[in-house]
């Protein structure tokens, strides 16, 4: 059953609307950290 752990992941952002900017956290929920990069990286 501790096969099956899943973390979540946080990072900084930016979210542009229109011509502004705010400050936003992604949260990734992944098994490790290549996968959460991965899907970061996926929506950037």
């Amino acid at each position: 059953m501790l096969n099956n752990l899943s973390f979540i992941w946080v990072q900084d952002a930016f979210q542009i609307i229109d011509e502004s900017q705010e400050k936003v956290l992604i949260l990734v929920l992944s098994e490790n950290m290549d996968i959460a990069k991965s899907r970061i990286q996926y929506h950037q």
